[in-house]
């Protein structure tokens, strides 16, 4: 069963297993359209006809807190102050969100994951491990000071060097 680890805390949370939900029932459906005088939470007349209804949970279902030993979320799945009625659309644009979000969610709780695990295989006190050097490149001049001062050159031919044209300048 898998588990995410909410902002707020860092408790592990249980959450529900994948694929698990509760059918809405016809009761529930019809005291939320009460609840809300036949209309969407913009104002719009809620058409089931034409346009049609869609229920949506707030906050979504993977998001809430699962209660293994009552198989149900925290909030309940089916309570109807967090069920809302929508238009077809603007549920499907809700939806779509609710994917993305779930996803940048999973992310996030592995990316969590395996840092918490790095953390815990790190031996305290122990020195982390060089990730490398930056080369270095020697001066041109400090070579050419050195062919100098051990005969390899004259002092001509290093002024003669040092006196072309580079390429930034």
């Amino acid at each position: 069963m898998a588990t995410k680890l909410p902002n707020a805390s860092r408790d592990e949370v249980l959450r529900p297993p994948k694929g698990w939900r509760k059918s809405i029932p016809l009761a529930v459906k019809l005291q939320v359209i009460v609840n809300q005088r036949g209309k969407a939470p913009d104002g719009t007349p809620l058409d089931a006809i034409f346009v049609g209804i869609h229920f949506d949970h707030r906050p979504p279902l993977h998001e809430r807190a699962y209660d293994p030993d009552h198989d149900e979320t925290v909030p309940a799945a089916n309570d109807i102050a967090f069920i809302v009625a929508l238009p077809v659309p603007v549920h499907r644009e809700m939806s779509a969100q609710d994917v993305s979000r779930m996803s940048k969610t999973e992310r996030q709780r592995m990316l969590e994951v395996n840092f918490r695990e790095r953390l815990q295989r790190r031996i305290p006190g122990q020195k982390r491990l060089c990730k490398g050097t930056i080369p270095s490149r020697p001066f041109r001049i400090k070579e050419e000071i050195g062919a100098v001062l051990t005969g390899e050159t004259t002092i001509d031919q290093v002024r003669s060097i040092s006196e072309r044209p580079t390429r930034h300048g």
